[in-house]
């Protein structure tokens, strides 16, 4: 049998069918995240707050690849990387 990947979307619709209050964010977005948060707090209701995201998210050659999440990055791409860490910080 197969068995469906576990995707935001799915996530989400599994916690609004049991009462909860969803919220779907681009988890890269700090605004969103932020405004997910402060709709959390306030809420009088439990709250699941799903945030996409995609793994190396920003630097070209391993943004949302597999066989990247946690592994040291090459020398040769640091400077893209510290890059797009500025940018994003």
């Amino acid at each position: 049998s197969h068995v469906s990947p576990l995707t935001s979307s799915r996530i989400a619709a599994q916690f609004q069918a049991l009462c909860w209050q969803v919220y779907e964010v681009d988890g890269h977005d700090v605004a969103a995240l932020q405004a997910a948060y402060e709709a959390a707090r306030l809420s009088h209701a439990p709250v699941c707050i799903v945030a996409r995201t995609h793994k190396g998210h920003g630097i070209a050659p391993i943004e949302d690849r597999d066989g990247w999440h946690g592994k040291v990055a090459s020398a040769h791409d640091e400077a893209e990387y510290q890059e797009v860490l500025k940018a994003a910080y």
